[in-house]
């Protein structure tokens, strides 16, 4: 599988530390912590030997792939994707906390639903649209996340999408 990663400006070396700063959480595709290059902040996701996953975290990283065009707006850089050693790891820019309880303006909540729209466009399905799924900036930034679950070759048909319909209604668009 080719694997294209937008590039981020890291640092100017041959070697790159890489700290393991905190951990995030544990789900359905491994676990997740936060990390730094220098003042930059990542997400590692990854799958330790012998656990279950694997192909969800291939998975999501093909989907980046397809999405490269939004990434760094509607969806975190993908930084790389490496397997060695019987671990599985994809790295992403970290993008800030997970929304909860609808805590963004009616303008972030617009703007997450033409996120949406766009990855329908690229006839992909999310397939996990929920809150979980969300995160905001110390900036105001939105971004989608997660996209273990997605498909490829979605028809979406605009208004009658049942996954556009439901991702509306949990914004408080409707």
């Amino acid at each position: 599988m080719k694997l294209a990663a937008l590039p981020l400006q890291l640092p100017p070396h041959r070697a790159l530390t890489l700290h393991i700063n905190n951990y995030i959480s544990i789900g359905a595709t491994g676990a997740v912590f936060g990390a730094s290059v220098g003042p930059l902040d990542m997400v590692i996701k990854t799958i330790p030997p012998g656990w279950q996953g694997k192909s969800d975290l291939c998975h999501e990283a093909h989907m980046y792939d397809v999405l490269a065009s939004l990434q760094g707006r509607v969806l975190p850089r993908m930084v790389g994707f490496f397997e060695g050693e019987g671990w599985t790891m994809l790295i992403l820019e970290h993008c800030g906390k997970k929304v909860t309880d609808l805590d963004i303006s009616q303008e972030q909540r617009r703007i997450l639903w033409q996120y949406a729209c766009e990855i329908h466009a690229k006839r992909v399905l999310h397939a996990d649209l929920e809150l979980r799924n969300l995160v905001v900036s110390r900036s105001g930034d939105v971004h989608i996340i997660n996209y273990a679950f997605s498909k490829g070759g979605h028809k979406c048909n605009g208004d009658s999408c049942e996954e556009l319909r439901e991702f509306r209604r949990l914004l408080g668009l409707t």
